[in-house]
């Protein structure tokens, strides 16, 4: 594995020379919470627009470990408001960032658009939604507790009970053969909800197409994110230094060789495949 408690060896850091990608996908996740405060993402929703070309000027580099270093860097400096584990259960901004088809409804996270879930938290039975940690929790060698990474609104998402418990701690990559291991969302009376969720399989959990570019942008946010600078390249982490650790890449991702480098290669194409909307 091309990665140490130190951080990425080199060998693999200059195949991550595309992070001019990481910076724009790794903010476009961010950027909601830099410039509108909790309360007001919990009275509306829509979108929010503001200044990208001044709050990029820091961004110096073109890409490799010291771009790394920089988004890190902006991101920790600029995020002034951390929401916490039960934030994530609150209907009211859970439906702002996972819409349904109404105010009643959220989105399953690894569903189709269309399939949704009572906007109600209650988390531990078939049909309602319960906090999926995108980075499992088991897999964060310890950080994720009820702050920082692991109450980050970015990166708690709805997911359907009985499929919280399949997807469980799994890596996300590619099911081969993916068609003939279909795993869904069930709903109140226990039926499986007719939208493809993804494939699995003891090894692995691959989300649908049509989520795998969230899937990323979320997994590429974190790992920038809540890493220590000194395993990225940067110089700056938060006041409160139990938010910040080592995440090692290959810790959320199954990929062919199980290297860096594939991992991260896995999640461009994701990403590419399938952009921002």
């Amino acid at each position: 594995m091309g990665y140490h408690e130190r951080g990425m060896e080199k060998s693999s850091m200059k195949h991550v020379s595309r992070l001019s990608l990481f910076a724009f996908v790794c903010l476009s996740v961010y950027a909601v919470s830099k410039v509108v405060p909790l309360n007001e993402v919990a009275a509306t929703t829509g979108n929010y627009e503001f200044d990208l070309t001044s709050y990029y000027e820091p961004l110096t580099a073109s890409g490799g470990q010291e771009l790394l270093g920089q988004v890190h860097d902006l991101i920790v400096s600029t995020h002034r408001t951390y929401t916490s584990y039960d934030d994530c259960k609150n209907p009211t901004n859970v439906y702002a960032t996972d819409p349904g088809d109404d105010e009643g409804h959220v989105r399953d996270f690894y569903t189709r658009a269309g399939t949704t879930l009572d906007k109600k938290w209650d988390g531990n039975s078939a049909g309602t939604w319960n906090r999926e940690h995108v980075w499992p929790q088991n897999n964060s060698a310890g950080l994720w507790g009820k702050a920082g990474g692991g109450g980050d609104i970015h990166h708690i998402r709805p997911e359907e009970n009985r499929l919280n418990g399949i997807r469980g701690n799994l890596k996300f990559g590619e099911v081969a053969n993916r068609e003939s291991f279909k795993v869904y969302a069930k709903d109140t009376d226990g039926k499986d909800i007719t939208d493809f969720v993804g494939g699995y399989k003891s090894s692995c959990f691959e989300p649908i197409d049509e989520v795998k570019g969230d899937v990323a942008r979320i997994v590429l946010y974190v790992y920038t994110h809540y890493n220590k600078a000194t395993n990225v390249g940067g110089k700056v982490d938060g006041s409160t230094a139990s938010y910040f650790g080592t995440l090692p890449i290959t810790n959320v991702i199954a990929s062919s060789s199980n290297t860096a480098k594939s991992c991260f290669d896995l999640l461009v194409k994701w990403s590419n495949d399938d952009p921002v909307d």
